[in-house]
């Protein structure tokens, strides 16, 4: 009996594999139709007489608003809240859904309290910095040995390719 009533049912991101819970229904039932329904005939009743013509108006509205509310909450409970990954998304177009993954991280990564959270882009973005720290550790080294082993009025070249004058 409790499973009629269950309204969301728990599912893992595909992308960063976190559990999470959506809601399965996509478009509007029986049952909701019937609720529609009851709203025009009572609405109505309250309104003007027990049976209006206005009321198949009030049903319509009802209807259509129902509808668009439970797409909106299906297409939005969709889209993980950690990594930003949207699945209808990814089956349309893979490079957007990418580049959507992307600007939600590196949105996230500027907050301050997302090293707080427990979104597993934490342990992402703390690896990239941990490789950054040590690329620029690397530079620095071989900056100061080329800058070190060159004689005085030489050219220097540096990693990125440049080459400058070396100055004493």
């Amino acid at each position: 009996m409790a499973g009629w009533f269950k309204s969301k049912n728990d599912c893992y991101c595909a992308f960063c594999k976190s559990k999470r819970r959506i809601y399965p229904k996509k478009h509007a039932s029986v049952g909701n139709f019937l609720m529609v329904m009851g709203f025009a005939i009572c609405a109505s009743t309250g309104l003007w007489t027990w049976w209006d013509p206005r009321s198949i108006a009030i049903f319509s509205v009802a209807m259509v608003s129902t509808e668009i509310f439970i797409y909106l909450r299906w297409r939005f409970s969709l889209v993980c809240t950690l990594c930003g990954f949207d699945p209808v998304l990814y089956r349309k177009s893979p490079e957007l859904a990418r580049e959507k993954v992307r600007l939600f991280y590196d949105t996230k990564t500027q907050d301050p309290k997302f090293l707080l959270s427990k979104s597993p882009l934490v342990d992402l973005y703390r690896k990239s910095t941990e490789i950054k720290r040590r690329n620029e550790i690397v530079t620095n080294f071989e900056n100061k040995k080329n800058a070190a082993s060159a004689p005085t009025g030489e050219l220097v070249r540096r990693p990125n390719g440049s080459v400058v004058d070396r100055q004493v």
